[in-house]
């Protein structure tokens, strides 16, 4: 930790001696003791904390990696299953999408005419349809 060797030691022994005398010495030894412990004891449980921290993360990143896979994977095996189950998927699909599109033109279109004006079509051509079907009849009995 600290590069002293035995001459700095000495030195720093003979100044404490000199500064503290010799009846407050040992309690001293003992503060600075207790003091490099606690140091030493912050130290090695910041480390741990510190370790753990980069650990969880690396195991977060693990975690969403295989999420990922996951969730890919799952999608893939929808779209197999949606192909093998109902092969005309896409086109109900785009079906109903016409569909859809069809009844929205129809929503936006103005109001049908009043009931007299549509019977007097329907009637009309009910009466045409008749005619076509009974000269197509005569044509087939020729």
């Amino acid at each position: 930790m600290l590069d002293l060797g035995f001459m700095e030691i000495l030195l720093i022994g003979v100044v404490a001696i000199l500064v503290l005398g010799p009846e407050k010495l040992p309690d001293a030894l003992v503060s600075v003791a207790r003091f490099f412990r606690k140091v030493k004891t912050l130290i090695a449980n910041t480390k741990d904390t510190i370790e753990q921290e980069v650990h969880i993360t690396e195991l977060k990143e693990e975690a969403e990696k295989y999420k990922k896979e996951f969730l890919s994977a799952s999608e893939k095996l929808d779209e197999l299953t949606k192909a093998t189950i109902d092969p005309f998927n896409k086109e109900k699909q785009e079906i109903s999408q016409l569909k859809n599109s069809f009844n929205s033109e129809i929503e936006k279109k103005p109001e049908a005419p009043k009931r007299e004006k549509v019977t007097f079509k329907k009637e009309k051509q009910d009466t045409e349809l008749s005619k076509m079907l009974n000269k197509s009849s005569e044509e087939n009995a020729k």
